[in-house]
């Protein structure tokens, strides 16, 4: 809750004042641990008075599905919190795949452009989880219709040059990349030492 809440305050300072936050969460290359940081954040969104709306736009490996009913969505168990198996709770809403984004294997940049504009005006922020930027060649032309990009990098496995062309391929689509999320570090010194200096 600590990290997501600093995150938060980050994005917060960085975007300023505005009626509307679209950040797109993406990685360099699959595996990072995106869909599970984005939904983290924003679920912890969610807690507080922010109006919520999460986007899956990761076509090939999809978090969000539309129930048999296609009234809500129903966030996969081995990425949300236990707590929250379903997105209709107070402040969180979801837009799943579609199926044919499904079928195309990618989400088109229009799409999520048309979604950021309609929830302006319903909803405080937009957390769109994306494809990785190096294996997903969408994932920069999404970059370009949100405010930002935070880049979540797996501790000890993400290579600095494939990071580095990634965020290259985001800015040179027009994508604004706000700073990155280190997933899964590993702290060498015992937690309870760390919290005493």
């Amino acid at each position: 809750i600590r990290e997501m809440t600093a995150l938060r305050l980050n994005l917060e300072n960085v975007l300023g004042e505005r009626a509307l936050r679209a950040v797109m969460f993406s990685s360099a290359q699959g595996g990072e641990g995106t869909s599970t940081v984005a939904l983290q954040f924003a679920q912890s969104l969610a807690h507080g008075t922010a109006r919520v709306l999460f986007v899956d736009a990761h076509a090939r490996r999809p978090v969000c599905f539309a129930d048999d009913t296609q009234r809500y969505a129903v966030l996969d168990p081995h990425v949300a919190s236990p707590h929250m198996a379903g997105v209709m709770t107070p402040n969180l809403a979801a837009i799943p795949l579609t199926e044919d984004a499904a079928r195309a294997g990618n989400v088109s940049a229009s799409s999520i452009r048309s979604i950021v504009d309609a929830a302006m005006g319903s909803f405080d922020w937009v957390v769109i989880d994306g494809p990785p930027a190096v294996e997903s060649p969408e994932s920069a032309s999404i970059a370009a219709q949100v405010d930002g990009v935070v880049m979540v990098l797996h501790a000890g496995r993400a290579k600095r040059p494939v990071v580095t062309r990634a965020v290259e391929m985001l800015r040179k689509a027009g994508g604004r990349v706000l700073g990155t999320v280190l997933n899964r570090r590993v702290h060498e010194i015992p937690g309870f030492i760390y919290r005493r200096i």
